[in-house]
């Protein structure tokens, strides 16, 4: 405690924890000559005030709590306090070798002397006098031989009043001289707001130029009839306008000018602690939030300018990397983020710069750079020449198709190996992308899925006996057996492609469990299915359906089982990889040692469509 200014400050912060409504402090002109500071708040008993001044760990939140009644019961308003650890008693060493105290409580006037102590103590009190009074509150003294005939009593005036204008109520005099509202106009810049009944409204800011030790006392403040309304905190209408934390947050003070909202008293709460929700109240406060807001902006430009700074020093091996607008994109990103979002700290701001370097990188091709600058000649020419005669938008469709059918024939394998029905149900949904392995003619993106057919379908089961398979309504899925799938492709009149009449051909897939065979029994059930579907479509429709299984019973005819316009594959799961490897002209034979088709081969089965389904 070395700054008298805020020495002060602590002292008249006790004051106002104690509930007081008038605080009066005297300077001395000479070293040596008494400076004090006297509340008429709650003051102690003796032994509250020598259990308090002595306990160092002392807890005032624990103990008092964190509001208190004021003592001039002028108003029902609790006040919330400033302190928690009593600094204050320290502040009086910052003029003064040894101090007294007065404490009038309960009738009974206490006087004490307060020094420093050494050891295990930290203070050496000693009570000399008791004596009876009519008044309540305490009295702070000393012989000030530093520091306090130092001070310029009008310095004073406006450094205490900036701190502590925020309640009209809470009177404060330095040699006599009360600190009025009027005589501190010179230090506050006037923020105008306009309703939209036209009223005006006069908003305050007042700038204490020293910074607090906490921000208790700046904030917004809501005046309504020269008396404080609620407390003061930077909470705005939609959010916090401004972290507590900050240096600007424990310089500031706003004060609003709201008479309005006094005209009528049902806007307030009876205890003055706040304003109730109305469309003025409302109003009010979303335009007095953007103003500030507004006002702020300018106030904290070189705090947000620190910031960004640092975040972007922090993610500097990345950004200078980048071209020059891309910096710049980022430096606007971290100037708009900390005004859109006024409490984010350094830590995530840094984070979410390096998160769109990352972002901004892969954007401008930068790691395709990267990978270029790899390549040999070789591979450059080799590269310039797919160039010519592909698009690279062609080429990674390609590719990626490539990718996901050599996955469908790895999943189908991998599912041989297993009586899972779990395996069943999720290689069932990659024939929405695979009903290519079934022959060249469905390899069309004119096939899909059929939702409608498929409830057709549903409704031949008991609900019991029928699941869905991740929520998807297009699939059938009969637990621990087989799994169901209708796809069609329209038709149109006169190859009129806009106007529809009907399917040209639907198919019925189904797939069973591993390890269990096809016979007569699933032939008769996939009829039924297949005699289902023929009443609800034309009748030139085809409706071809295939039941994959692990065998197929010798007995059954071989090849195409035939109903009207109804034809029925019984097949092996072997027989359609191996026709589907040759429909991929065994390209995974041929590629199979490339680097990343390699890793592909080798992955966790599981892992192989979770992105894709």
């Amino acid at each position: 405690m070395t700054d008298p200014y805020f020495a002060i400050v602590e002292l008249v912060a006790n004051s106002w924890d104690a509930g007081s409504n008038k605080v009066d402090i005297i300077l001395p002109n000479q070293e040596g000559g008494i400076f004090s500071i006297e509340d008429n708040g709650n003051s102690m008993s003796k032994e509250q005030f020598q259990r308090r001044w002595r306990d160092l760990t002392y807890d005032r939140i624990k103990e008092q709590g964190s509001t208190v009644e004021p003592s001039f019961k002028k108003t029902p308003k609790k006040r919330k306090v400033y302190g928690k650890n009593g600094i204050g008693r320290h502040a009086m060493f910052c003029f003064c070798e040894e101090y007294f105290v007065e404490i009038k409580n309960d009738g009974i006037l206490v006087l004490a002397s307060v020094k420093r102590a050494s050891g295990e103590k930290c203070f050496d009190i000693d009570v000399k006098d008791e004596s009876s009074t009519d008044l309540t509150g305490t009295k702070i003294y000393g012989s000030a031989t530093k520091n306090a005939f130092n001070l310029l009593e009008s310095e004073v005036l406006d450094f205490i009043g900036s701190r502590f204008i925020a309640d009209p109520e809470f009177n404060i005099s330095v040699n006599g001289k009360v600190v009025k509202f009027e005589d501190l106009h010179a230090s506050s810049n006037d923020l105008k707001v306009l309703l939209d009944n036209r009223e005006e409204i006069i908003i305050k800011r007042f700038d204490s130029e020293k910074t607090g030790r906490t921000s208790k006392q700046n904030g917004i403040c809501y005046w309504v009839d020269q008396r404080l309304v609620g407390m003061p905190s930077w909470e705005g209408f939609d959010g916090t306008l401004l972290d507590a934390r900050h240096t600007e947050a424990k310089r500031y003070t706003y004060i609003v000018m709201a008479n309005i909202l006094g005209e009528d008293k049902s806007n307030i709460k009876p205890d003055w602690s706040g304003f109730y929700s109305s469309v003025l109240v409302n109003e009010v406060k979303k335009k007095v939030s953007l103003a500030i807001k507004d006002d702020l902006r300018g106030l904290t430009k070189n705090l947000r300018e620190r910031n960004k700074k640092a975040a972007i020093d922090a993610n500097r091996n990345v950004i200078a990397r980048l071209p020059l607008l891309s910096r710049e994109h980022i430096e606007q990103f971290a100037e708009e983020i900390q005004i859109s979002c006024p409490n984010i700290n350094a830590r995530d701001l840094e984070n979410a710069v390096a998160t769109l370097a990352k972002l901004e990188k892969s954007r401008t091709g930068y790691l395709l750079l990267e990978k270029l600058s790899n390549f040999d000649i070789q591979d450059l020419d080799d590269l310039s020449g797919i160039l010519d005669e592909w698009s690279v938008t062609d080429a990674k469709r390609v590719l990626q198709e490539i990718e996901w059918r050599l996955k469908l024939l790895i999943q189908m394998e991998h599912f041989l190996d297993t009586k899972s029905a779990d395996e069943l149900h999720q290689l069932q949904p990659l024939f929405d992308r695979g009903l290519w392995v079934l022959g060249y003619e469905y390899d069309s993106l004119e096939f899909a899925s059929n939702r409608e057919l498929s409830t057709t379908l549903r409704k031949l089961f008991k609900e019991e006996d029928v699941s869905r398979l991740r929520n998807r309504p297009d699939f059938v899925v009969i637990p621990n057996e087989s799994s169901l799938s209708v796809y069609a492709r329209d038709t149109a009149e006169n190859d009129d492609r806009q106007k529809m009449s009907g399917f040209q051909s639907v198919v019925i897939l189904e797939l069973k469990r591993a390890k269990l065979p096809i016979g007569y029994d699933e032939i008769d059930q996939v009829k039924k299915y297949a005699r289902e579907i023929r009443s609800r479509v034309p009748s030139t429709t085809k409706i071809n359906c295939y039941v994959f299984g692990t065998s197929v019973d010798r007995s059954l005819d071989s090849g195409e089982i035939k109903e009207g316009n109804i034809s029925i594959y019984p097949t092996e799961y072997l027989l359609v990889i191996r026709q589907a490897q040759r429909r991929l002209f065994k390209l995974r034979d041929e590629i199979s040692s490339f680097d990343y088709l390699s890793d592909l081969f080798t992955e966790k089965q599981g892992d192989l469509f979770e992105n894709d389904i």
